[in-house]
């Protein structure tokens, strides 16, 4: 949900964790977490759940995939791979996309 809140610009990622953080009295909010665990493995969990389930809550933003194959922060802006080239750039956001076109066949729903 936060990486969706992020994706539509409802507020920004630092504000959506301090959100979280403060409100619901977590450790750490939920970028700040994938920030720990690495977005390219958030997007491997939810692509994973969204499969076995077949429920489209799971299904990964395209924000999440496109900062996991950037390589980037999903926190703040920095680091990762942020200054590639963009032809590197946009084979790495392809090839993500076109693995999110088949995850969730099973639910019907476009992925």
């Amino acid at each position: 949900i936060g990486c969706d809140a992020a994706q539509q610009r409802v507020a920004a990622p630092a504000d959506i964790d301090t959100a979280v953080t403060l409100g619901l009295n977590y450790p750490y909010g939920p970028l700040a977490y994938g920030d720990r665990v690495g977005g390219a493995t958030v997007l491997r969990i939810l692509r994973t759940m969204c499969d076995y389930t077949a429920d489209m809550r799971y299904r990964p933003s395209l924000w999440l995939a496109r900062r996991a194959a950037l390589g980037g922060s999903l926190l703040t802006r920095r680091g990762g791979r942020l200054r590639e080239k963009p032809a590197e750039t946009f084979r790495r956001l392809f090839a993500i996309l076109r693995g999110r076109r088949r995850s969730c066949r099973r639910s019907g729903g476009r992925a």
